[in-house]
């Protein structure tokens, strides 16, 4: 046992001036806790307690212990609630950061029914580039985050939420409109606009690198924070706006989209540490599960 429960079963004998009690008090048999007062005693060199037939007394050196000892023992209950209490805050603490300029559908109806079914969660939402959310994750800076997949970190787990494909928004009588889908050698001899690298590094190299497969002589001619920027771009002849189906509801008029060949398709989803399930994330992910099951 620790010194603590040597000291624990101190206290309840200077209180309660009676060994039967005292066990009885702190949860174990009279012999273990005169076990424990005599391991005690030796370690501190000092007798804590007279005690005959009839009655038990506290020594001088036992009178000098008793409340160092009430001290110390209540400073580490106040320790262990503290501890409890901030384990139970943050088990009940769902940060989750959603992506910049992207809305993932029925994510805030999920979280709406979340937060009604389980009103000791505190929700707190936030927006993240795509690379800022992996490193928020590993960083334990949030429990939750919306990001392209598969995240690349081994720690990470995901769910799929949505996907894309890469698009095209060009002028409705571009060469290129006659395509159904255009071929990405055809497109990567256009002048090329697209999202700007800082909003996702990974993917705009990713992106990029493909191009230049297709067309050694591919560049990106200009870049947008803003999705909606493309499509104006476009309209005033400025190029091709390359961009994810999901980022553009609709173009203006005299602008039109088309698919893309030769790009992967884009996953979009759910991420999680897999070793941090705690009972927020637990429950958040349950509510998704069970929401997308029902109303998908």
């Amino acid at each position: 046992m620790s010194g603590f429960r040597r000291y624990e079963c101190f206290v309840a004998v200077a209180e309660t001036l009676h060994f039967r009690k005292a066990a009885e008090q702190v949860a174990m048999t009279q012999p273990a806790l005169s076990q424990q007062i005599a391991a005690l005693e030796k370690s501190l060199g000092a007798k804590l307690f007279d005690r005959d037939r009839r009655k038990v007394s506290l020594t001088k050196a036992g009178k000098v212990l008793l409340p160092a000892a009430r001290g110390a023992l209540a400073q580490l209950q106040a320790a262990e609630a503290e501890i409890k209490r901030l384990s139970a805050q943050e088990d009940n603490l769902l940060r989750i950061a959603f992506l910049e300029y992207l809305k993932v559908p029925h994510l805030s109806q999920i979280l709406g029914d979340l937060m009604q079914k389980h009103t000791d969660i505190d929700v707190q939402m936030s927006e993240l580039h795509s690379d800022a959310v992996v490193h928020a994750l590993v960083a334990r800076d949030i429990e939750v985050g919306v990001g392209f997949l598969p995240p690349d970190h081994p720690d990470l787990a995901a769910r799929e939420t949505m996907n894309g494909v890469w698009m095209a928004a060009i002028p409705e009588d571009h060469v290129l409109s006659e395509f159904a889908e255009i071929p990405l050698d055809r497109l990567a001899a256009e002048s090329v606009i697209t999202f700007a690298r800082h909003l996702n590094p990974p993917l705009y190299d990713r992106c990029l690198r493909v191009m230049q497969t297709a067309n050694p002589e591919a560049r990106i001619a200009y870049h947008v924070s803003q999705p909606s920027t493309g499509p104006e771009y476009v309209r005033d002849g400025l190029g091709c706006f390359l961009h994810a189906s999901y980022v553009l509801p609709d173009v203006p008029a005299g602008v039109t989209r088309r698919p893309v060949s030769g790009f992967d398709p884009i996953s979009i989803g759910l991420i999680w540490r897999s070793d941090r399930k705690t009972k927020a994330v637990k429950a958040f992910l349950d509510v998704h599960k069970h929401w997308i099951a029902e109303n998908v």
